[in-house]
């Protein structure tokens, strides 16, 4: 591909599958220490395939704030092993990981879990631009009703390392034409977009 040529593709948040708040745990307890069973809609087998690679939400229907909830699977690549640790729901409420799973293996809970507890998959979500070594040219985007910040990451962990974000402001339905250095921004690893699906409601990025 010559440096100058120059190319689109565009992202549809529509086309995302919706989170599924106990799509990788139905609803449970436990009296302790344990690994909560993996058995929500989204499961095959004890392992939880979220497509595409997403956050993780912990919904709590009591306070489970004082225990801590440990959750192993695969990063966006598919390969990558991670643990990410996130502090438990208060009553009502939801917590999420920082990280995108491709897939969860196992969570486990560092006490008991009080009131019923489910585990899903969010909307928070990766798309790839280009998957090989590229540079970003130009985005154009249609806010969507929520604010939110797209994230531009160099490979396709979903973890970054971030090269660029624009934050979306939650007027629905304007666009937004950011300005782009002219050489662009590279993308040695390939160019990723990391973004919440109802952030947006179209998102066409140039590259090349």
């Amino acid at each position: 591909m010559a440096g100058s040529d120059t190319f689109s593709t565009f992202i549809d948040p529509s086309l995302v599958p919706l989170g599924v708040v106990n799509g990788i745990c139905a609803s449970q307890t436990t009296a302790g220490i344990a690994n909560l069973l993996i058995n929500g809609s989204l499961t095959t087998g004890g392992v939880a395939t979220l497509t595409p690679a997403r956050d993780v939400q912990v919904t709590g229907a009591s306070d489970n704030s004082g225990i801590s909830f440990v959750i192993t699977g695969t990063l966006a690549d598919g390969t990558t092993v991670l643990t990410e640790t996130i502090v438990g729901p208060g009553a009502g409420l939801t917590v999420k990981t920082t990280a995108l799973f491709a897939t969860v293996t196992q969570i486990a809970v560092t006490g008991a879990v009080t009131g019923n507890i489910t585990v899903g998959s969010g909307i928070t979500v990766i798309a790839t631009v280009f998957a090989g070594r590229t540079r970003v040219r130009g985005i154009y985007f249609v806010n969507g009703g929520t604010a939110g910040t797209l994230d531009f990451q160099n490979g396709g962990t979903g973890s970054g390392p971030s090269l660029m974000k624009f934050a979306t402001s939650g007027g629905a339905n304007t666009a937004d034409y950011p300005d782009i250095p002219d050489e662009g921004i590279l993308a040695s690893d390939g160019a990723y977009l990391v973004y919440t699906t109802t952030s947006s409601t179209g998102i066409t990025v140039f590259f090349n």
